[in-house]
């Protein structure tokens, strides 16, 4: 795989607005902070399967998905505890229960949901 407008900066990893529709899972043994994957064509997210590298479950804090084509929620994101800001914006999905994912995350405070439109502000979660 190529990463033509990437990044890795400070433990950040910014491959946005890319034409992506798979990332692999091996992206979970960095030890990044901020995984910023906006503006691609991923229909799946590495750890879907509710497998997370454990790297990511120590030290990930952003995480921005918006402008994919997400099939559904990733669900090896609950178990991302250090998350604190989870953009989802414009994806093929809908979340329902996003406040019980508030509390699956103890330290989010700053999420938008997939089913949120243009124009949306970002949602404040504490």
């Amino acid at each position: 795989m190529i990463l033509s407008h990437t990044r890795v900066l400070d433990k950040i990893l910014r491959v946005s607005n890319n034409h992506f529709e798979a990332l692999p899972d091996s992206l979970g043994q960095l030890e990044l902070v901020e995984l910023l994957v906006n503006g691609n064509r991923l229909t799946v997210f590495p750890g879907s399967s509710g497998l997370v590298g454990k790297a990511w479950k120590n030290y990930l804090k952003t995480l921005d998905l918006r402008d994919n084509a997400l099939l559904s929620f990733p669900t090896g994101i609950r178990s991302l505890k250090q998350l604190e800001v989870l953009q989802m914006k414009r994806n093929r999905f809908t979340l329902e229960g996003s406040a019980r994912l508030a509390l699956e995350l103890p330290k989010l405070r700053v999420f938008s949901a997939p089913g949120e439109v243009d124009g949306d502000d970002t949602s404040a979660v504490r």
